[in-house]
């Protein structure tokens, strides 16, 4: 319903300045007042109460839905910028008029068939929102039933397509909840462990597969499990377990909650982020399983980290790492990678090959070296090039230098301190020899082996 009381903005308002809808561009003539919908060809008026929609050619106190009889005329749009007092002021552009259908009455888009067809037109596109709806309800509903990653808690869920999968139900205990998710641990169903945390955690969840989880079972299972429930409530829990991975024992407390009674008890998250920013290389692996992330995630369990080389190894034992609860964080600093015994080796007799090419070098900067001889003497005599003689005592320092990966890195370096003499022929600026000693000058103490490469060498960076 429209007001009548509205100011001189408004488009019903006959005595205003504005266009009405349908006359753009139309100049507002004193001799001809401006027509209202549905009025084409009518008479100049004084001012009078808007018309409603649909109401052409009929008296103003008719209301909406209710129909003048059809007199039989042919109703046409007024054409935009056009005279109501001209003969072609019932057409649009000189276009034909409105096509009448078959068993219709005339009427254009203000007649009374054009309030039908406007109700036939709203129909339709609700019809349209309604299908729309349900298909979106449709798809929120099933969008994570073919995830393969993160299960919902909290509902019984269809059994999971992955191997061995066992369907997802609601455990209203929530010590048997926590047995329930080691259960699924130990057999390498994620998407049943999965469903028991509320969030899904940070780190890449690529590796949260039933083939790296029993791959971590095989080499170090999870056996020996303990589950007792000390305080609860109807919404949280503390589940105190303890189990043994491998040869590692663990003691912990799992708080669960639940947002309903009934409902599907959940710990905050069900696997640990791992970060790995400290392990380097092109080639790493877990439990035979290319890695390519810096921060991953991973179920309780002991995985053997491998670098893809003889060289290299990941912490001091056997390269492996604990995961020892679901939703803690796990550093990696006790995995740091390391030379094997091979590696170590390895460096120490690259080192060595250098700087013995090195020591055997006549020239004033030999190539590639940690050390190089002055060019002149403190007389001004020159040093000429290829009679240069280098040695030194302490090369059996090499036999005991620990080098160290740097991180992210297969690239080992230590720190060697060098001492070494150089003896030379001299030339004054007369033209007269000589021979010269003293100390060659340092450009690096800290030889450096990258083990990445397919054959390693000994590099020399500038210190």
């Amino acid at each position: 319903m429209t007001s009548n009381n509205q100011g001189p903005s408004s488009p019903w308002d006959p005595n205003s300045g504005q266009q009405n809808w349908g006359q753009g561009g139309q100049q507002r003539d004193p001799q001809h007042p401006p027509q209202n919908w549905g009025s084409a060809n009518q008479p100049p008026q004084g001012p009078q109460s808007p018309q409603n929609w649909g109401s052409a050619n009929q008296p103003p106190q008719q209301n909406w839905g209710q129909q003048a009889p059809y007199d039989g005329s042919t109703q046409t749009w007024p054409a935009s910028g056009s005279d109501p007092n001209s003969p072609n002021s019932g057409n649009w552009s000189g276009q034909q008029p409105w096509a009448q259908q078959p068993g219709q009455g005339g009427g254009g888009p203000t007649g009374p068939h054009g309030s039908r067809k406007g109700i036939g037109i709203g129909i339709a596109i609700v019809a349209v929102v309604l299908v729309a709806a349900v298909g979106l309800a449709f798809f929120l509903v099933n969008r994570n039933k073919d995830g393969g990653e993160q299960a919902q808690g909290g509902s019984t869920s269809s059994a999971s397509t992955d191997s061995g999968s066992q369907p997802i139900k609601t455990i209203d205990d929530p010590k048997a909840a926590v047995q329930d998710y080691f259960d699924a641990v130990m057999k390498g169903d994620p998407k049943r462990a999965l469903s028991y945390g509320r969030s899904s955690p940070s780190g890449s969840s690529k590796y949260l597969t039933a083939e790296v989880m029993k791959a971590a079972q095989k080499q170090n299972p999870i056996k020996n499990l303990t589950v007792d429930a000390t305080s609860d409530s109807d919404f949280s829990s503390s589940v105190n377990v303890s189990y043994d991975i491998g040869s590692e024992s663990m003691t912990s407390t799992l708080r669960l909650s639940r947002t309903d009674k009934g409902g599907h008890w959940q710990m905050s998250q069900a696997a640990a982020n791992v970060d790995l920013s400290r392990i380097g290389g092109d080639e790493i692996t877990i439990n035979d399983m290319p890695v390519s992330a810096s921060r991953i995630a991973l179920f309780p369990g002991g995985y053997t980290f491998q670098s893809g080389n003889d060289y290299i190894q990941y912490g001091d034992d056997d390269s492996t790492l604990y995961v020892k609860e679901p939703s803690s964080y796990i550093s990696t600093y006790d995995m740091a990678p390391a030379l094997t015994a091979k590696g170590l080796s390895t460096y120490r007799s690259l080192v060595k090959e250098s700087l013995n090419a090195c020591l055997a070098s006549n020239k004033i900067r030999p190539t590639g070296c940690p050390f190089y001889s002055p060019s002149t003497t403190t007389s001004g005599s020159s040093i000429v090039e290829n009679s240069v003689q280098y040695s030194t005592t302490q090369a059996s320092n090499i036999d005991t230098l620990v080098p160290r990966l740097a991180p992210g890195t297969m690239q080992a370096s230590g720190s060697l301190y060098l001492h070494v003499k150089v003896t030379a022929k001299t030339r004054s600026s007369s033209g007269s020899t000589g021979q010269a000693s003293g100390s060659a000058g340092t450009s690096s103490t800290r030889p450096t082996v990258d083990f990445s490469a397919d054959k390693p060498v000994a590099s020399w960076p500038a210190s």
